[in-house]
C-alpha cells in the first residue's frame, strides 16, 4: 500500500472516530504510531502492538496512581471539604471516599 494511500486510510478512520465521540488525533503517541504506520516504517500488526503496550502502560499508571490515592494519609483535616452532600464533593474527594467505603 502506498503512503497515500495509508495516509487517506488513517484520516479516515481518525474522522469516523471523531464523528462517534472518540477523537484519537489528539494522542500525540498514538498519532506518532500512525505516522510511523503511514511512512512505510511499520507494517499494522506491530502498529497494534505498540497501541496495545501503550494502553496497557497507561492502565497500569492509573491503577498505580489509585492505589497511591487509597493509601495516602486522610488529608482532608487540614484541607477541609465544605460540601455537605457527597454528590457535591470534588471528583477526586468522591472517588477517595467510594474506595474507603465499607462493602
Amino acid at each position: 500500500m502506498s503512503i497515500d494511500a495509508r495516509r487517506r486510510v488513517a484520516d479516515q478512520v481518525l474522522v469516523r472516530m471523531r464523528d462517534r465521540g472518540s477523537p484519537l488525533d489528539h494522542d500525540t503517541e498514538l498519532v506518532g504510531l500512525i505516522d510511523r504506520w503511514v511512512a512505510g516504517e511499520m507494517e499494522m500488526d506491530e502498529c497494534y502492538r505498540q497501541y496495545l503496550a501503550l494502553v496497557q502502560s497507561r492502565s497500569e499508571s492509573f491503577r498505580n496512581s489509585i492505589r497511591t490515592l487509597a493509601s495516602a494519609p486522610d488529608q482532608r483535616e487540614a484541607t477541609p471539604n465544605l460540601a455537605e452532600d457527597p454528590k457535591d464533593q470534588a471528583p477526586a474527594d468522591a472517588v477517595e471516599a467510594e474506595l474507603r467505603a465499607p462493602d
